[in-house]
């Protein structure tokens, strides 16, 4: 129920909640009523708010435009993707009541479909993952690594490699690292877009290295283990 607003001895303003046309169904009816005790109400006025991209309504009722696509209640224009899918198409030459596959063309050239980065198994290295199409062997890759925001050079992979790696003693001081990836065909001058990775948190990611040294006395043998870890030096010393 919703406070109305007193405007003329005839008539009532109120404010009416969000119809949802856009998000929800592209046709709502609202049944509107006034009380001043809230026990007895007027007559119902019937009003209905309506999506007109694809909606005609009058009294009589409600009608879809021509060239338009009415898909789960929601109006979509002719060749209007699908906010949930890409690949998905409003093409009312197909079909006005359900999604269509959008028409695939020969590419300008190789489709990255994801780059991802990786540790290595030995905690040595970083390593950024292209997954693409390499059908055709004229396929070109390049890719660079990003670190807090600033691009190294860029580096062309070999030809049916996938996969560029860096040590982790490079980026050690870095708080993050990113890679990028492009393509191309070798008898092409068009790339595509970069393809990002997801971002690779490098806090506590620094390897770890040991050194061992060793003096004697006469009496006592003394050992000494130095650790590089993220968190920078530490020392135990044994005196046996």
């Amino acid at each position: 129920m919703e406070e109305a607003v007193f405007l003329t001895l005839n008539k009532l303003g109120c404010v009416l909640p969000d119809a949802g046309i856009k998000t929800e169904k592209s046709i709502k009816r609202f049944y509107i009523t006034a009380t001043i005790d809230g026990d007895r109400y007027s007559n119902a006025v019937n009003m209905t708010v309506y999506d007109s991209s694809c909606q005609s309504c009058t009294q009589e009722g409600c009608q879809k435009l021509p060239d338009t696509c009415l898909i789960n209640n929601l109006c979509f224009q002719d060749g209007e993707l699908n906010p949930k899918d890409n690949s998905q198409v409003c093409n009312v030459s197909a079909s006005t009541t359900e999604w269509s596959i959008v028409p695939t063309a020969p590419s300008d050239y190789p489709v990255i479909t994801s780059v991802n980065v990786r540790r290595s198994k030995d905690n040595t290295q970083l390593r950024c993952e292209v997954n693409a199409d390499t059908s055709k062997p004229t396929a070109s890759f390049r890719m660079a690594w990003g670190v807090d925001g600033d691009w190294l050079q860029e580096s062309v992979l070999p030809s049916g490699h996938l996969e560029a790696a860096i040590n982790l003693s490079d980026v050690s001081y870095a708080k993050q690292v990113t890679c990028r990836a492009r393509s191309t065909f070798t008898d092409s001058d068009i790339f595509s877009p970069f393809t990002y990775s997801n971002p690779f948190s490098m806090e506590g990611q620094a390897p770890m290295s040991s050194t061992v040294s060793w003096s004697r006395t006469p009496d006592t043998l003394h050992l000494t283990l130095t650790l590089l870890t993220a968190l920078g030096f530490t020392g135990m010393l044994w005196s046996v």
